[in-house]
C-alpha cells in the first residue's frame, strides 16, 4: 500500500466515524422518537408557518441585495486596475466578517439601534421594531447579504478577462454581459448561497430569542430549546420541531444539488484569471470606492455597541465572569475548528479518490453539503436521544458541545476546500513522482502553497463562528462551562443590558480579529511570494 492509499484510507474511516457519530445516530434517534399526533399538532404547524415566513423573507431580502452587490464589488476591485488585487481582498474581507459577528453581539447592537429609546428614536424617527419580526428580519438580511454577496464574487472574479474583452468589441450591452457571461458563472453560487442564508434564517437562535423577545416571535429553532429547558420536559414535541426544520431546511438544499446537477455547464469551472471591471456597471473611476463603501455598509450596525459598552465598562465582572467565559469559548472556538478543519481535508481527500466514479463522487460530495442543513439544536436534541447514557445536556458537556460544532460548521471548511480538490495540479505531481519525491513532499511542495491560505481561512472563519454559537452551549452548557456569548444572553435576559453591551464589544472584537487577521497575514504572504 503506497504512502497516498493509506492517507486516503485513514481519510475515509475518519469521514465515515464523523458521519455515524455526529450527523447519522443523531438524526436516527431524532425520527424515532416522532408521533404522527404530535407531528401535526396545531401549534406546532402554526410555528412552520411562521419560521417559513421569517426564512423565507429574510433570505429573498438578502439575495436581491446580495447579487448585485457581488457584482459591484468583483467589478470594482477588477476596476481598480494594478490595485485590483488588493482592492477585491479588502472588499472580501469586508464582506466576510459580517459572517463572524457573533449573534448575541449582533442582537445586542439591532437592540441599541432599533429599541423604543434606541438610536433611530433619538434621531426622531419613530420606528420601534424591537422584539418584533421586523427586527429579526433586518438582523438576518445584514448577516447574509454579504454572505451571499461573497460567494457572488468570487464566482465572477474567475471569468477570464478576455472574454469581456471579446463582448465589448462585439458590442454586447451590459445586459447582454450579464446574461450571457456573469449569470451562467455565479447562479450556481448565488443559489447555494441564498439557499443557505434560508437555513442559517431557519436556524437561527440567539437572535430569534433575544430580538424576537421570546413568545412574541417563537420558532421551530426557539421552540426545540423552549420544550427542552424550560417548564415541563416535552421531549416529543421538541423532537416534531426538529423533524420540522430538518424538513424545511433540507428540501431546499437537494432541489438545489438536484438541478445544479442536471445543469450541463457545471462543469465548467475556468482557471482563476481577475477579469477587467467591465461587467454588468462598466469600467468606471468610481467603482472602487462605491464596492468599498457598499461592503463596509454591512459592518455599521455591530459598531453601535462601542460607545455604549465604553460608558457601562466599569460595571462589568471583568476577572469574576468574563475572563472565565472568555478562556472557555477560546477553548471551545481552537477545538472545534481544529477538528472541522481536519475532517473537512479528510473528506475532500477520501472522495478525490480516482477509483471512485464521478457520479459517485458528485454524489457523495452532495450528501456530505446537506450538514448544513441541520442546526445546533437539532443536533442536539439528536446527540442528546442517541447517546443518553453518557451525556446529560443538564450537566455539561465539552465533547457534545465540539461534536455538534463540527457537524454544524464542517459544511462551510468543505464548501471551501472541494473545489481546490477538483483542480490538482497532476502534472507536476506526476512529474515530481520521477523525479523520486515522495508523495508527501510533493503534496507540500506542490500543492500545499495553493491549499495553505484557504486552510487558514477556513480555520479563521470556522473560530470566529464557534467563539460566538450560543445554541450548542444552551443545550450542553454547566456551570463551569459558560462561554461568552451564552454570558451575554443570560445578561440580557436579566436586563443586564449595559454589562451585556461591553461583553459584546469584547465578543465581536474577539471574533472579527480573528478573520481579519487571518485575511491580512495571508495577504501580506501572498505579497511577498
Amino acid at each position: 500500500m503506497s504512502l497516498t492509499s493509506g492517507f486516503r484510507w485513514v481519510a475515509t474511516i475518519w469521514t465515515l466515524f464523523f458521519g455515524a457519530v455526529c450527523v447519522g445516530a443523531p438524526v436516527s434517534a431524532l425520527f424515532s422518537r416522532l408521533h404522527g399526533g404530535t407531528l401535526f399538532d396545531p401549534d406546532i404547524l402554526s410555528l412552520v408557518r411562521v419560521t417559513v415566513t421569517q426564512a423565507g423573507a429574510s433570505a429573498m431580502i438578502a439575495a436581491v441585495i446580495g447579487l448585485p452587490l457581488g457584482l459591484l464589488i468583483a467589478a470594482g476591485g477588477a476596476a481598480a486596475g494594478a490595485r485590483s488585487a488588493r482592492a477585491f481582498f479588502f472588499n472580501e474581507m469586508l464582506l466576510a466578517i459580517p459572517f463572524s459577528v457573533p449573534t448575541a453581539v449582533a442582537a445586542s447592537s439591532w437592540v441599541l439601534i432599533l429599541g423604543r429609546n434606541g438610536w433611530l428614536a433619538r434621531l426622531g424617527i419613530p420606528l420601534d421594531w424591537s422584539y418584533s419580526l421586523k427586527a429579526v428580519i433586518t438582523a438576518h438580511v445584514f448577516f447574509n447579504a454579504p454572505w451571499i454577496a461573497l460567494w457572488v464574487a468570487q464566482a465572477r472574479d474567475r471569468i477570464p478577462e478576455g472574454r469581456f474583452e471579446a463582448a465589448l468589441t462585439l458590442g454586447a450591452s451590459a445586459f447582454s454581459r450579464f446574461r450571457f457571461l456573469e449569470w451562467p458563472a455565479v447562479k450556481w453560487s448565488f443559489f447555494a448561497a441564498a439557499t443557505q442564508a434560508f437555513s442559517f434564517c431557519v436556524m437561527s437562535f440567539a437572535l430569534v430569542l433575544i430580538l424576537g423577545g421570546g413568545p412574541p416571535v417563537q420558532t421551530l429553532e426557539t421552540a426545540v430549546y423552549s420544550r427542552l429547558r424550560f417548564g415541563t420536559l416535552d421531549v416529543g414535541g421538541a423532537a416534531a420541531c426538529a423533524a420540522w426544520e430538518l424538513l424545511v431546511t433540507l428540501l431546499p438544499w437537494a432541489a438545489v444539488l438536484f438541478f445544479q446537477a442536471r445543469d450541463p455547464g457545471r462543469g465548467a469551472r475556468p482557471a482563476r484569471e481577475r477579469a477587467r471591471g467591465v461587467g454588468s456597471f462598466g469600467a468606471r473611476s468610481w467603482l472602487p470606492g462605491v464596492a468599498f463603501f457598499a461592503a463596509a455598509v454591512f459592518l455599521l450596525p455591530y459598531l453601535a455597541i462601542f460607545p455604549a459598552s465604553w460608558r457601562s465598562i466599569d460595571i462589568v465582572p471583568w476577572s469574576k465572569e468574563v475572563l472565565p467565559a472568555v478562556a472557555v469559548s477560546v477553548k471551545i472556538a481552537v477545538t472545534s475548528a481544529f477538528f472541522v478543519v481536519l475532517t473537512a481535508l479528510a473528506a475532500v481527500m477520501s472522495l478525490s479518490s480516482p477509483r471512485l466514479h464521478p457520479a459517485v463522487t458528485t454524489a457523495l460530495a452532495s450528501l456530505a453539503s446537506l450538514s448544513g442543513g441541520i442546526s445546533a439544536l437539532v443536533l442536539g436534541l439528536g446527540f442528546w436521544l442517541a447517546f443518553g447514557r453518557w451525556v446529560d445536556p443538564f450537566e455539561g458537556s465539552f465533547a457534545a458541545i465540539v461534536a455538534i460544532q463540527l457537524a454544524l460548521f464542517f459544511n462551510v471548511a468543505f464548501r471551501i476546500f472541494w473545489p481546490l480538490a477538483q483542480e490538482p495540479r497532476r502534472n507536476l505531481l506526476e512529474a515530481a513522482a520521477t523525479l523520486g519525491a515522495d508523495p508527501a513532499r510533493a503534496f507540500f511542495e506542490i500543492e500545499w502553497p495553493r491549499w495553505r491560505s484557504s486552510v487558514a481561512g477556513a480555520f479563521a472563519l470556522v473560530a470566529a463562528a464557534s467563539i460566538g454559537e450560543v445554541a450548542a452551549v444552551s443545550l450542553f452548557y454547566s456551570e463551569k462551562l459558560v462561554p461568552l456569548p451564552l454570558l451575554i444572553v443570560r445578561w440580557s435576559a436579566q436586563y443586564r443590558f449595559e454589562a451585556a453591551q461591553s461583553a459584546s464589544a469584547l465578543l465581536f472584537v474577539l471574533s472579527s480579529g480573528t478573520v481579519a487577521s487571518v485575511f491580512i497575514s495571508f495577504h501580506w504572504r501572498g505579497a511577498r511570494d
